[in-house]
């Protein structure tokens, strides 16, 4: 009795094997047959996720994994081995396997399919191995129940067959047939009349071939069907076996890939906007490189910056952009080589225009790389910098200037004479604040430093003539004769007599304005930078939260659902363990729990549905059902969530998330106190636990606590900690609205 094919990849199983095991790409094994289960199931009782080869407790790894190295390579060719092991008792074995590469939809590798049989030499005696008419190796005593299973998968099964006197056609086709694309199997027998016009020679070849040659056929195209108009699908198929009136059967699937086609399409609108803004883009230049290092994109901004059109700087080398290196500097192959090696390579250096003038550049390379991990190229990120270089230059050569000035010209020098209370200036005083005068009294200069920072800078004084200090400096805000104020600094010696007095002050001011404008600037420039950030990280984060959480929910639940509905069916069948399908059916249910959850987690889509106290409330009634910490949650009467815009609502309960899982990984709290309140125009959260607390000065913060406080200030929020060994911790969060 012939096998019917994987309704997942499409490929048959022979039956002469007595073994039988389906694996993912990585080896972890997905099923296998009860004969199997029999000879290699551990005392966990637990083989699935388990290494094949470690299932087969194998003295020598190495000739399967060349073996399935081999398979990748050529996957229409199954490859055979022998392998040593030992079953569950210890037994020495000899088997013979033969290894199948498993291909996806899209023609990826997506496992294995080994089926293997005992060689008696070694093993048990011949009569004693597993019988060939396993009822789980077969699926189902006949092919009737195997195309019950497969008649709500969203696929097709079927068989083609080539007949003896040239005729062929669908030996089977699963009912699926009617769900998928809207026709009856008996209306699909004739499937040529469907095949759009365009398609029907290439298939007719397509058949011919794999009549002749016995080799896999593999067809993507378009149906048309009334009342659906044209379906793209799948179809997929390898040669089965040999009737005894000497027909030739391929088993196969067919696939709906009218879905796919449609995203596919979308992915290419995409794309082709992605390259759009890319290329629309002036103030950087965002250009790709092959493994080589010559130039494969380029967009306008490189075309603006570097002064090469396009058509000019395709097909050139890197290394023409960057001036010739010498010493430490790494050149543009070892920068290139650097980049292939550490993913990522972010530097500042002069690079060349097309006229050969050069600018300073941040640049920011990165490697890429194919599915198979192999470098496909470079991206490169360049922007000029060189205003900004030129700036931090002028700071630099300012400040020195300023050293200068004081330490070689009587520019702002002054000498306050202690003794007589007179403050004699230089000529530097009219120059930077406008007076005249010669002669100051110290009570007239002392009114010149503004009221705010008066206090403080004679306190300061007068704490450095109390210790006997020689030196002493202050900044602060000066007052000139056109009645504005000026930020200064101002260093001093002091002098004392033989008796230890202080007597004299020589000393110098300088004018920190420009230096000060420039700190602003830059200052403002670092937090604009550091804002921008820290929201690319936070939707960041969310975009990868919100993409795990939909493919666990939407994708790996069904296909357990679908599992969970597969062994429901395999209970009918009597030579089935009742016992062991109801345990598995459990699991799975449990499974599909599981999953819910993390997706709730990553995602907290109760928070868009119900909002964010009721998504709070939720929080906190799951980790109540576990036991181990007890939350309880405080809203202020009158709480209106509506006033709180959806950005910080997910950032809030983000907050609240990354305190309760801190909780319960290190607090060691046995319950967290949640107070919400609307306050001075910000939402204001209050989280309290009765934990072990900590020292500040002695533990660094952790992750979770760096997490938060780059969401508060990210919106400009403000954040406060209070914590000691045994004294619980107190977490204050505000966030505006």
């Amino acid at each position: 009795m012939q096998i019917p094919p994987s309704p997942v990849t499409g490929t048959p199983i022979p039956v002469r094997a007595a073994l039988s095991v389906v694996t993912d790409a990585d080896g972890q094994i997905r099923s296998c047959n009860r004969a199997f289960l029999e000879l290699f199931e551990p005392a966990s009782g637990q083989l699935a996720g388990m290494s094949f080869t470690d299932a087969l407790r194998l003295t020598e790894k190495q000739p399967f994994r060349e073996a399935a190295a081999r398979s990748l390579q050529e996957p229409q060719n199954p490859c055979s081995l022998e392998l040593q092991g030992r079953d569950r008792h210890g037994r020495r074995l000899a088997m013979q396997w033969e290894l199948t590469v498993l291909l996806e939809a899209s023609g990826v590798p997506g496992g294995f399919c080994l089926q293997g049989w005992e060689i008696p030499s070694l093993g048990r005696p011949q009569q004693e191995g597993l019988r060939l008419d396993d009822p789980l190796l077969l699926g189902a005593r006949s092919l009737q129940t195997f195309y019950t299973m497969y008649a709500n998968i969203p696929a097709v099964v079927y068989e083609y067959i080539f007949r003896r006197d040239g005729s062929e056609g669908f030996n089977y086709l699963s009912p699926s047939v009617e769900k998928v694309f809207g026709v009856a199997p008996a209306q699909y027998m004739d499937f040529q009349q469907y095949l759009h016009p365009e398609d029907r020679e290439i298939v007719r070849l397509k058949n011919a071939h794999a009549r002749q040659s016995l080799e896999p056929f593999h067809f993507e195209g378009r149906i048309q069907v009334p009342g659906k108009g044209t379906i793209w699908h799948l179809a997929q198929s390898r040669f089965s076996h040999y009737t005894p009136q000497g027909d030739i059967i391929f088993s196969g699937i067919i696939i709906d890939l009218t879905e796919r086609k449609k995203m596919e399409e979308k992915l290419r609108e995409n794309e082709a906007q992605l390259r759009g803004l890319v290329n629309s883009v002036k103030d950087y230049a965002i250009f790709m490189l092959d493994p080589r290092g010559y130039v494969a994109t380029w967009n306008q901004g490189a075309a603006h910056i570097t002064g090469f059109a396009a058509a000019e700087a395709i097909g050139l080398h890197y290394s023409l952009f960057l001036p010739s290196t010498e010493g430490e500097v790494p050149g543009p192959d070892q920068l290139l080589s650097q980049t292939a090696a550490a993913g990522r390579c972010e530097a500042e250096g002069w690079r060349i225009r097309k006229d050969g003038s050069r600018f300073w550049a941040n640049s920011i390379l990165t490697a890429l790389y194919d599915r198979e991990g192999k470098l496909s190229g470079f991206q490169d990120v360049t922007r000029d910098i060189s205003e900004r270089r030129q700036a931090q230059q002028a700071l630099q050569e300012s400040n020195e200037r300023y050293l200068y000035a004081v330490k070689a010209t009587s520019d702002a020098i002054y000498e306050w004479d202690l003794i007589e209370g007179k403050f004699h200036r230089g000529e530097g005083f009219f120059r930077l604040f406008g007076y005249r005068e010669l002669v100051l009294s110290s009570s007239r200069f002392e009114e010149r430093i503004h009221p705010e920072d008066r206090e403080a800078v004679l306190e300061g004084l007068r704490e450095a003539m109390s210790h006997r200090q020689s030196r002493w400096e202050d900044t602060y805000r000066f007052l000139c004769a056109d009645n504005g104020y000026k930020p200064v600094l101002n260093r001093a010696c002091l002098i004392h007599d033989a008796s230890g007095r202080l007597v004299k002050m020589i000393g110098a001011i300088r004018d920190l304005s420009e230096q000060k404008r420039l700190e602003e600037k830059l200052k403002q420039e670092q937090e604009q930078q550091k804002s921008q950030i820290i929201r690319a990280i936070i939707e960041a984060q969310e975009n990868e939260r919100r993409e795990i959480s939909y493919e666990l929910h939407d994708n790996i639940n069904q296909v357990l659902a679908t599992c969970k509905l597969l062994l429901d069916l395999a209970e009918k069948n009597p030579a089935a363990s009742r016992d062991y399908i109801l345990r598995c059916s459990q699991n799975i249910s449990q499974i599909i729990k599981e999953i819910r959850h993390i997706s709730s987690s990553l995602t907290p889509y109760a928070l868009r549905d119900i909002g964010l106290v009721d998504a709070v409330r939720d929080l906190a009634d799951r980790i109540n059902e576990t036991g181990k910490l007890t939350m309880v949650v405080r809203i202020e009467n009158g709480f209106d969530e509506q006033r709180v815009s959806p950005e910080i609502q997910m950032s809030a309960f983000r907050i609240i998330q990354e305190k309760t899982n801190n909780v319960l990984r290190h607090a060691g709290a046995s319950e967290l106190l949640i107070e919400l309140r609307l306050q001075d125009g910000g939402l204001l959260m209050d989280l309290r636990d009765n934990g072990q607390g900590f020292d500040r000065d002695k533990i660094r913060k952790g992750s979770g606590l760096y997490h938060i406080q780059n969401r508060v200030e990210h919106h400009r929020g403000l954040m406060t900690l209070e914590t000691a060994p045994g004294k619980g911790c107190h977490l204050t969060v505000s966030l505006p609205l």
